[in-house]
This record gives structure tokens, C-alpha cells and sequence, in this order.
């Protein structure tokens, strides 16, 4: 996925958004890369460019989070050499106690066009490190997705409803009772390793039984993530693989065939359950 398909999609849905947002020049970037020694994945690049400055209200990184590339990169005279790992991409609101973790870039899993991403409560002096950071198990591009396909689709729907597909299966033997106080690590602990290519397979599916009734992907499906539409309903199926679960959101304008979209989900996917049933937004 590149973030000009992300461009393409605000263009169609409100064509005049981005005249609010901000960017970063290129050179701007590029002069950061030089300073730490680093290289930033292109999606992020193209990003910034668009709305690295401001985001034109659209809320990217959630809230009650800041993301001005300017005051992110801006360092103390006595501030020690911060992570060429880790790229700080959005900081809490000090103003509000909702929010305290920052965002951050895993530069050494990045491939170049996309990065995972890492929480951290880094406060200057804290520096970031592999014992404190905090994998998301999602990547910029699926997070730079779905805020977008929310913001501009979803969100603006009537109604919302929740599926929920749980993955996880019991090791060989072990006692599936839950014990009194049993911590959630020690739940997890009980249960096989997630297995992707699985999840992928019924993350599959899962979209053929939404492309029968006409759903089609609104943006280009990423390994983990899908967003599909049609006139009156929006779907997103999103690979939890933190939580070994696949959630399925539906939502929609008016009633019309969405019951019968549930009930063929949940008869064709085995254990696919409704989690939340329609409420408004």
C-alpha cells in the first residue's frame, strides 16, 4: 500500500480536506535523517509531506496525540543521543491524562516502505529501549489505513456491529479451566502459537462472504487489515494477533440486508460470533 492510495480515498470523500493540512518539506526529512543517522520508511516520507505538520483535523495518531514532525525532532542542547532504532512518529498531549505512551517507528524491522510500531512512556530524559518498548503487533501503514478509512467511512455510518473470531486453541493437555486469580500471561501460556498464515486464510473468508453482497475493498488490503464498502455499509476485518483474534466490523445506514450478511458470516465461518450487536456511533 502507498500512502498515495490514502490521498486518492480523502480526495473522493471530502475533496477539499487536505487544503487544511499541513506538510513537511522533503528537505525538512531529510536533514532529520541526516542528524541521527537514520533512514525512514517511505510511507511515513509521503506522509509527512501531506500532513506532517497538521493533519487537517483528522485526528491521525488518535485524540490525544501529538504528531508535528517539527516539535517531535526538536532537541535539548543537553539532551543525550536519542535511538537510531526507534523514530518518535507521535507523543502524548501533556495536557491530557488520558494519553502518557509515545509512538514510535522500529526502524530495524522496517523494509523501507513500511515500519511496526512500538509504544513507550518515554520522558525526556528517559530514552527508549528494546526492554521498555512495547510492540502494537501493527505496522504505520495499517494504523495510517484504518484512522483514515474510520475517519473519512465508518464514522460517519449510523450504526456499528462487532464479530469477533477467537484463534487461540488449547495446548495438548493442559487444564482449560480458569483457575482464581490466573494472570492473563499465565492464560496465554496454555495456548498454542498463533499462526498467521491461519488467521490469514480466515481473514480470506471472512472477505468472500462480504464480496458476495457487494462489498469491495475500499483501499488495498494489507497483510493484517482489509477495508471494504459499498454505498451503505463499511466492513473492516482486522488480524489481532496480540489478542489470537480476528474483529469484524460492519457498519451501516439503514437496515437492508445486514442481518442476513451476519448470520451467513457466522453459519460459513465457524466460531465467528456476534461481539457487539448494532448501537449507534
Amino acid at each position: 500500500m502507498k500512502w498515495s492510495d490514502i490521498v486518492e480515498f480523502i480526495k473522493v470523500k471530502d475533496p477539499s480536506f487536505l487544503t487544511n493540512a499541513q506538510g513537511v518539506p522533503l528537505a525538512d526529512i531529510q536533514k532529520v535523517e541526516k542528524q541521527r543517522g537514520l533512514k525512514l520508511p517511505q510511507i511515513y516520507v509521503d506522509f509527512l509531506q501531506t500532513m506532517g505538520k497538521h493533519d487537517g483535523g483528522s485526528v491521525i495518531f488518535g485524540n490525544n496525540y501529538l504528531h508535528d514532525f517539527y516539535n517531535l525532532n526538536q532537541l535539548n542542547p543537553d539532551e543525550p543521543p536519542r535511538s537510531k532504532r526507534y523514530f518518535k512518529i507521535a507523543d502524548h498531549d501533556e495536557t491530557n491524562d488520558m494519553a502518557y505512551m509515545s509512538t514510535f517507528l522500529d526502524l530495524d524491522r522496517s523494509d523501507g516502505q513500511d515500519a511496526p510500531l512500538v509504544e513507550d512512556e518515554e520522558n525526556y530524559p528517559k530514552t527508549i529501549t528494546p526492554e521498555t518498548a512495547d510492540d502494537t503487533n501493527d505496522t504505520l501503514s495499517v494504523v495510517l489505513e484504518s484512522r483514515v478509512f474510520r475517519y473519512f467511512e465508518t464514522a460517519k455510518r449510523k450504526e456499528e456491529l462487532s464479530l469477533i473470531l477467537h484463534l487461540s486453541e488449547y495446548k495438548d493437555g493442559v487444564d482449560k479451566t480458569s483457575k482464581p486469580g490466573e494472570t492473563y500471561e499465565e492464560y496465554m501460556a496454555k495456548l498454542k502459537p498463533f499462526s498467521p498464515k491461519s488467521a490469514k486464510e480466515r481473514m480470506g473468508q471472512i472477505m468472500a462472504v462480504l464480496e458476495k453482497y457487494g462489498l469491495k475493498l475500499a483501499l488495498p488490503e494489507l497483510p493484517t487489515y482489509a477495508c471494504m464498502s459499498r454505498a451503505d455499509l463499511s466492513a473492516t476485518v482486522d488480524i489481532a494477533g496480540e489478542l489470537n483474534l480476528i474483529a469484524v466490523n460492519l457498519s451501516r445506514d439503514e437496515k437492508s440486508d445486514t442481518d442476513t450478511i451476519v448470520d451467513d458470516l457466522e453459519k460459513t465461518i465457524p466460531g465467528l460470533k456476534v461481539y457487539e450487536t448494532w448501537h449507534k456511533y
